[in-house]
């Protein structure tokens, strides 16, 4: 007899998520999907994910430390280009300026650790 609902062989992929990593690591003939850190199941291994969380946490400390001395900076939120609007019970505020000059050097830190 065929195969009813919810039934279906080893290797097969549900149809709601055909592009899966599972779906696309059990389909013959398709490269393997292993990288750094992936044992030959597929499976990430502990040392590698606490290695990414401890980077993730010192990313997060550091822009932690960068917050909290951002007020230090007297010029930082207050360049020509940030847009700044108060009215009697309105205040609009939108540091374009600013936040160009923040995504320049933050690119610009990301290349260099690229390189």
């Amino acid at each position: 007899m065929g195969k009813g609902r919810g039934e279906r062989s080893a290797g097969s992929c549900p149809p709601q998520h055909p592009q899966s990593f599972r779906c696309l690591k059990s389909r013959p003939g398709s490269p393997p999907l292993q990288g750094e850190g992936q044992g030959e199941d597929g499976v990430i291994s502990m040392p590698s994910l606490g290695k990414s969380l401890i980077v993730i946490g010192l990313i997060i400390a550091f822009v932690g430390v960068l917050l909290s001395l951002a007020g230090r900076i007297p010029w930082l939120g207050r360049l020509p280009g940030d847009i700044y609007v108060k009215r009697e019970n309105f205040t609009f505020y939108f540091p374009l300026a600013t936040s160009i000059i923040i995504s320049v050097v933050l690119s610009f830190i990301m290349w260099l650790l690229r390189k």
